[in-house]
């Protein structure tokens, strides 16, 4: 039986069924945590807010600002075909 650490991650979001994109999480001691995607030598961030189940404790983290995100993603995805064309 796979533990948690053993899982290959999902390709899709597990709530809406969207593309899930690979980032990198930052935890300043001051401030809100972020999430980062890299684009060319920028990186794009968003707060992550956190949400807890106060009957079971599952903790849910969500970026504040996905938008910033996709944006970044879908400018990525024009310059890798500009590059390739």
């Amino acid at each position: 039986m796979n533990g948690p650490d053993d899982r290959t991650p999902a390709d899709s979001c597990r709530d809406c069924g969207g593309t899930l994109v690979e980032g990198s999480m930052a935890l300043p001691l001051l401030g809100s945590p972020r999430f980062a995607y890299r684009l060319g030598t920028t990186e794009v961030t968003t707060e992550v807010a956190a949400l807890m189940c106060p009957s079971c404790g599952t903790i849910t983290l969500r970026g504040r600002n996905p938008d910033r995100i996709r944006n970044a993603v879908a400018a990525d995805s024009v310059r890798h075909r500009r590059s390739s064309g």
